[in-house]
């Protein structure tokens, strides 16, 4: 990690291929979490699988902060989540090269002993926009060209819940015009807010642990939130958040 930070510093974003232009999804993008069904499917792609015959190329490789953050891909851009020092950092980097493109720092630094340090959660992409939760609960909002702050939310302290051994895990979920997560507050399980201005719209009681995040699911024909807990499988509607 300081071998990162002092090359950071070194050369920064000097790579990379800065625009000013809006980024759009498109149907072949990763826009979050295990991808745009966050089912882990990728459809309409064929790869080698005999890797001694066909071995995939490296294109670039580039040293990270720590974390457990998997990648958000969108156009040309590539987002995730990593430590930098005594701050988390939302990242933003050049697909064609790994270079960086911006970096947004907030929140606090989280470590523990068993997994160490750094961001649990996944950036998930929507309408131009990059929602996060970092390790101790803070919602953040942020435009995903310059990755300027929107909003923010406090999610550990509007929900009530106790900070996690392993810290937040849960990756943002944008349904309905909302941002939707796990917190694991009693009775506030599931909070959602508004994804334009953050403006609270509704919590369900959907247990106090879980290191998941909120699926959209159909359930007897019917579009529902669900979510793993302590409590069992709960589902909600995307609406109300009314418990089904």
């Amino acid at each position: 990690e300081e071998r990162y930070l002092a090359e950071h510093a070194g050369h920064g974003g000097a790579r990379a291929r800065v625009t000013t232009a809006p980024v759009e999804l498109t149907a072949a993008d990763w826009p979050g979490f295990r991808g745009p069904g966050r089912d882990g499917v990728v459809h309409g792609l064929t790869i080698a699988k005999d890797w001694q015959a066909s071995p995939p190329k490296l294109v670039w490789k580039e040293r990270v902060g720590p974390g457990w953050s998997s990648m958000c891909v969108v156009g040309e851009r590539v987002y995730t989540q990593e430590e930098h020092g005594d701050v988390e950092a939302v990242v933003c980097r050049d697909a064609g090269n790994g270079a960086e493109i911006w970096a947004h720092l907030d929140g606090v630094r989280f470590e523990e002993a068993m997994a160490g340090a750094g961001p649990r959660a996944t950036p998930t992409f929507s309408d131009g926009r990059i929602y996060v939760l970092t390790a101790r609960g803070l919602l953040l909002c942020l435009d995903a060209a310059s990755g300027e702050k929107v909003w923010q939310r406090d999610v550990a302290a509007e929900s009530g819940a106790a900070l996690p051994i392993w810290g937040y895990c849960a990756s943002p979920l944008i349904e309905g015009g909302r941002a939707i997560i796990f917190a694991g507050g009693e009775p506030k399980g599931v909070l959602a807010y508004d994804a334009k201005d953050g403006t609270p719209a509704w919590t369900a009681a959907a247990g106090k642990v879980s290191y998941g995040s909120v699926q959209k699911g159909k359930v007897a024909g019917e579009t529902q939130l669900l979510v793993w807990s302590d409590k069992g499988l709960v589902a909600m509607d995307p609406a109300s958040g009314a418990v089904r």
